[in-house]
């Protein structure tokens, strides 16, 4: 898990640690397996670093650098195919997040909350807030799907250029 045998023991002790308190908290029978977990976690933190005590210090050496390819690769290649759907994810929320912010800030006081005063203004006289109430919220989820999907755009345009500017060196 870590990269050299301090690191190894350092976090096996913390873990540990926290072993002991888990264990110290058990208070059924039922709750010894989940409660071994971390005792378990830093037998094998310190296991793993007699492991990397009996290795050769080029094996040391070459894991830092295989950490700074593993920072490199995630980067450039798992971030630029998962940042699409991570802004798709972050839209879905606030669209279905949106009323929410409103009926909390409203919800301590005298007056109706904002679902209480939308229901109350559609079974009367509608009155021309509930329509205030409809726009602004429309055009603001328009404004965030906008902002969206100009950066999913402009993600893919990069990426093409990149894609294009290394098919010209292979070339």
């Amino acid at each position: 898990m870590c990269f050299s045998p301090e690191a190894d023991f350092v976090s096996g002790a913390a873990i540990g640690v926290v072993g002991v308190a888990t264990l110290a908290k058990v208070e059924n029978r039922r709750e010894l397996a989940l409660g071994v977990v971390p005792l378990a976690l830093a037998l094998h933190q310190i296991v793993e670093g007699f492991v990397w005590l009996g290795l050769d210090d080029k094996v040391a050496n070459s894991s830092s650098d295989v950490s700074v390819h593993v920072y490199v690769a995630f980067a450039w290649v798992v971030l630029p195919i998962l940042l699409p759907g991570m802004i798709a994810v972050a839209l879905f929320g606030f669209t279905l997040s949106y009323d929410e912010f409103p009926r909390t800030s409203i919800a301590v006081g005298a007056s109706n909350t904002l679902p209480l005063e939308i229901w109350n203004m559609t079974t009367n006289v509608t009155s021309p807030a509930l329509f205030a109430i409809g726009t602004v919220t429309t055009a603001l989820s328009f404004v965030v799907i906008a902002l969206a999907l100009g950066s999913i755009a402009l993600i893919q345009r990069r990426r093409t250029r990149r894609i294009v500017r290394e098919a010209g060196r292979a070339a």
